[in-house]
């Protein structure tokens, strides 16, 4: 819990008086949600977007808005010095960074926008004597790459896993432009020993609002089957109301600070199994 000139700060019980958080990528799957949640817990929730940006999701009246060009430090240094004088010469106590490119025309854009991006946003804070009690950084799970690609076990109706578990303590090797970017970012970020940093890496993310699994069960009802493929798959997916419940269960946590973790729900499915359990859910099957 912070206290300091009348403000309450303390995410477990909602007193949130005063206390203020911005969330990057606000417009986006993810970030809207744990904007809703800020609001739902009390806390001053900036929305931090590009103006382009569709506010679609951002309609609660109580939610401010940042414009923010994380292309550029010196215009975001000059935007966030605004934002500051705005409120009253003071930064946010939280800033939960989800803002991020996963689809992109060229390589270089990942890292334009994963990675120097990430970088402008805490070089323009510190600039601006703004660094936030804690910077929650939404990472992915690609940033370690397809690295347990043998197979360790026989598949079995009781244990259907073949593969190893991927463990905090591997070498994180991503192969793809995206996992680098993001990969990159993060080994910033946690080289900067004033940065109160957390690391959230969820595995596939679904809900309300997400396009890309959408699109799969598009395919599904339009009698095409993605799961055939050459080698075995196994994947993971997490809720997005439980990625927005870590979120704010690590900013309470000063235990949770300069560690990163995986976000799942805890199941291994393979692609067969995640074909199947559309089917039955959209009526192609018993």
């Amino acid at each position: 819990m912070n206290k300091e000139e009348g403000k309450t700060c303390n995410t477990r019980t909602g007193e949130n008086t005063g206390c203020s958080i911005l969330v990057t990528g606000a417009s986006g799957f993810i970030g809207s949600f744990i904007v809703q949640e800020g609001l739902n817990r009390g806390f001053q929730v900036w929305a931090g977007m590009r103006g382009t940006s569709s506010r679609g999701y951002l309609a609660d009246k109580r939610i401010q808005f940042a414009q923010l060009d994380f292309s550029q430090k010196d215009r975001l240094k000059s935007q966030l010095h605004e934002y500051k004088e705005a409120m009253g010469g003071k930064g946010w106590d939280y800033v939960i960074h989800a803002a991020g490119a996963t689809k992109c025309l060229h390589e270089s854009d990942f890292f334009k926008t994963n990675t120097e991006g990430t970088i402008n946003l805490v070089e323009a804070l510190r600039a601006e004597d703004m660094l936030p009690s804690r910077f929650v950084f939404i990472s992915s799970l690609s940033v370690f790459g397809a690295i347990r690609e043998e197979p360790v076990r026989v598949a079995t109706a009781s244990n259907p896993w073949i593969y190893s578990p991927i463990l905090l303590s591997d070498k994180p090797n991503p192969n793809t432009a995206y996992g680098k970017s993001k990969l990159e970012a993060e080994r910033y970020l946690l080289s900067q020993p004033d940065l109160p940093l957390t690391i959230l890496r969820p595995t596939g993310v679904y809900g309300p609002r997400e396009k890309d699994y959408f699109l799969m069960a598009q395919s599904i009802v339009g009698h095409t089957d993605f799961s055939v493929g050459y080698s075995p798959q196994e994947i993971t997916f997490v809720y997005v109301a439980d990625v927005v419940q870590a979120v704010y269960k690590c900013m309470q946590s000063s235990d949770a600070i300069g560690k990163a973790y995986f976000l799942s729900d805890g199941e291994i499915y393979n692609s067969r199994c995640f074909s199947d359990l559309l089917q039955k859910h959209l009526g192609f099957s018993e």
